[in-house]
C-alpha cells in the first residue's frame, strides 16, 4: 500500500507575489479562491501540493484503488494499515467501527468490507 502527496502544477496568475527561499522560487496566489504557495517550476508554472494524503492499494479482486486519507502522514500510514488488516481473511469486524464514516462508505463501495458491518 502506497501512502503519497499529489500534486498538480497551474498557470502563475500575474497578480502573484514572488519570494526566493534556499530551495528556489515561490508565488503565493489566489488559485480557484484558495490562497496558495508553491514552488516555481523551470517552465514557469506553479507546483501546488494537496493538503491531505492518499492511499493507493489493490483489494481483494486485484484492483487498484485510491482513497483520500488525513492531512497528517501517521494517521494516514495508519489507516493504511488498518485497511490492510480488513483485506485478510477472518478480519476483526472491531476495526470497522474505528474508521470514520466517510472512509467507511468507500471502503463499502469499493467491496473491501461488507455493507452489513
Amino acid at each position: 500500500m502506497r501512502v503519497y502527496k499529489t500534486a498538480t502544477t497551474k498557470p502563475v496568475p500575474s497578480e502573484a507575489r514572488y519570494s526566493t527561499r534556499k530551495d528556489g522560487r515561490y508565488v503565493t496566489c489566489l488559485i480557484g479562491g484558495k490562497k496558495v504557495t508553491g514552488k516555481v517550476t523551470s517552465g514557469g508554472t506553479v507546483r501546488i501540493e494537496s493538503p491531505c494524503y492518499s492511499l493507493k492499494f489493490r483489494d481483494n479482486r486485484d484492483i487498484e484503488r485510491y482513497l483520500r486519507a488525513y492531512t497528517s502522514k501517521k494517521a494516514s500510514e495508519d489507516l493504511a494499515e488498518t485497511i490492510r488488516k480488513l483485506m485478510e481473511p477472518g478480519a476483526d469486524a472491531a476495526l470497522v467501527e474505528t474508521l470514520p464514516a466517510q472512509i467507511r462508505k468507500k471502503l463499502a463501495e469499493f467491496g473491501v468490507i461488507d455493507t452489513k458491518r
